[in-house]
């Protein structure tokens, strides 16, 4: 057999060599993936960001006096659950529906505290943050917690006030409040907290004292609950 015959022999066998080398670099990827416990989601080409798998249990203490909560009261609660959330997040937004569920299964077994950490590249996460806390100052943080996260992609500083008017708040006073960056000071500790407990992205959550990265499937909160239920 001449070489011009061999050709395509050689073709064929260059073929199947690349395919085995393909499939064992995939191989390696997914098991760097699962030792590093890192999954990559594309949300639409707008953001990346890494989630990751619980981590493993710690010890975190987080300051929650004066952030707003839902559920029990944290001082009697069997569980607290410390949300680190970003209100232009659409991550966050998609944690939204497991905290209602969460909520409902365990009523005031649980307590959830919300705490900000607005990301630097969403250019109106720390003004909402801060129209949040404006919020609380008038008892309606909850209210204008969900306003914001069912409105995204309208986080402006006129949008913000349009929404404060909409729930009745004093919009004077809650202007004065945005507009004045009294509660700057007030979302920038709450960053502090939150890189100080390994925050790292949002949504961060903190179930007593263990560190859970994104918004995970509501079994992962569950079975960290259930501990101590």
């Amino acid at each position: 057999m001449n070489l011009r015959q061999l050709i395509p022999y050689m073709v064929i066998l260059l073929l199947v060599l690349s395919l085995v080398l393909l499939v064992q670099v995939n191989g390696l990827s997914n098991q760097i993936a699962e030792l590093s416990g890192a999954v990559v989601i594309d949300d639409g080409g707008s953001d990346v960001v890494p989630t990751q798998a619980p981590a493993a249990p710690s010890d975190i203490e987080v300051d929650i006096s004066g952030d707003p909560y839902i559920g029990g009261n944290p001082d009697d609660a069997k569980v607290l659950i410390v949300e680190f959330s970003d209100f232009q997040c659409s991550y966050c937004g998609r944690a939204i529906p497991t905290i209602a569920s969460l909520l409902e299964k365990y009523g005031d077994d649980i307590s959830i505290v919300f705490k900000n950490f607005p990301l630097g590249f969403h250019e109106n996460a720390q003004k909402a943050a801060e129209a949040g806390e404006c919020a609380d100052e008038q008892d309606k943080f909850w209210e204008y917690h969900d306003t914001l996260f069912y409105n995204q992609g309208a986080l402006d500083k006129e949008s913000l006030i349009k929404y404060a008017e909409d729930l009745d708040l004093d919009v004077d006073k809650f202007t004065v409040c945005l507009e004045s960056g009294a509660m700057t000071s007030e979302v920038n500790e709450d960053m502090k907290h939150g890189q100080a407990a390994g925050i790292r992205g949002t949504p961060g959550f903190i179930v007593n004292g263990v560190l859970i990265s994104g918004a995970q499937p509501q079994a992962v909160f569950e079975a960290e609950i259930d501990k101590y239920l």
